[in-house]
């Protein structure tokens, strides 16, 4: 399928296989022309790649796992954060891929939620690492369409399986792989994060049992949290000492 082909290829440029990342004008060429071919790519997939529940053996998991794997991959990308990206190019690319998600949902949105849950969304539970790595995001938009994606995601485990436990081992293991490498590891990240996501879960008509589920889980995931940014503070002190001391002249270690 050619759509399946597209999104390979896109994601392929967009991790540097065509080309080395320090080709920077290239680079960000591509990423413009990849968030505005998205845009139609979107309406298509919508229009035509989207069928009924009583026809849901049709439904292409694989394309759609795709598309999202490739969505996920270009707003994640450094070269965001580039000056040359505005903000216009970045609200698209949210809005995007929020559009999706929610195409993919059988429900109707309930008068607690103005997000549709459910359906086909369950296929892209395997993406949950690449979801939580943009709900770390500073940039706000984005934040707050992948934080509601994760409530989905969430509510969505729990209603099929009565728990979401993959989704806890995913995220925490996810949250500590960024805390600890340092590239969204920051106290900003973590209260927006635990907020947002808690806020979502006390605002909205879900189980009380999963509303309390969740609670508690955020309440552990923020002290581990803070547990990482501690011992990183610790550690980077211990460093600057250490660089300190190297660097000292010999006369000032106490000798002749």
């Amino acid at each position: 399928m050619y759509l399946q082909i597209f999104f390979k290829v896109a994601t392929s440029i967009l991790e540097n296989d065509a080309f080395p990342s320090n080709w920077l004008n290239v680079n960000i060429l591509t990423h413009k022309v990849s968030i505005k071919m998205m845009d139609p790519i979107a309406t298509l997939l919508k229009r035509i790649f989207i069928p009924p529940p009583s026809a849901s053996h049709q439904f292409k998991a694989e394309l759609w796992k795709d598309a999202f794997f490739m969505l996920l991959k270009l707003l994640s990308s450094e070269q965001l954060v580039i000056e040359d990206f505005s903000p216009q190019k970045r609200r698209a690319g949210a809005d995007i891929l929020l559009r999706l998600w929610e195409a993919l949902a059988w429900a109707e949105p309930t008068e607690s939620s103005s997000v549709s849950q459910g359906g086909y969304q369950a296929v892209l539970s395997s993406l949950i690492g690449y979801i939580v790595n943009l709900c770390l995001s500073h940039h706000d938009q984005l934040r707050n369409n992948t934080v509601g994606i994760l409530f989905g995601m969430i509510i969505s485990e729990y209603h099929q399986y009565g728990h979401f436990d993959q989704i806890e081992t995913e995220l925490v293991r996810k949250l500590d792989s960024l805390f600890m490498s340092q590239s969204k590891g920051d106290d900003i990240s973590r209260v927006f994060f635990i907020a947002q996501l808690r806020h979502l879960f006390e605002s909205s008509e879900v189980d009380d049992q999963l509303r309390e589920r969740v609670s508690t889980f955020l309440d552990s995931v923020d002290a581990f949290l803070k547990l990482l940014l501690n011992s990183g503070q610790l550690a980077a002190r211990r460093g600057n000492r250490v660089s300190r001391t190297a660097a000292a002249p010999e006369g000032q270690d106490g000798g002749q």
